[in-house]
């Protein structure tokens, strides 16, 4: 298994409602159950992010890199 190229970024279950993580490489991060109501991830970087029942509401998604 490669060693990932980016940082391990663990946010399980952190409140971040409103945050402003806009252009930010959150490629493989752990963000499962954080709650990122109404927070900018705006040309954010997800891919491989785990979401795993995050909550998203109201979340500015414009950009954001998925796959």
């Amino acid at each position: 298994m490669a060693t990932p190229s980016f940082p391990v970024i663990q946010l399980r279950g952190a409140v971040l409602k409103g945050a402003d993580l806009s252009n930010q490489d959150l490629r493989g991060a752990s963000l499962a159950g954080a709650d990122l109501t109404e927070a900018n991830l705006s040309n954010s970087d997800l891919r491989g992010a785990n979401l795993d029942g995050a909550i998203l509401t109201g979340a500015k998604l414009d950009g954001v890199r998925w796959k």
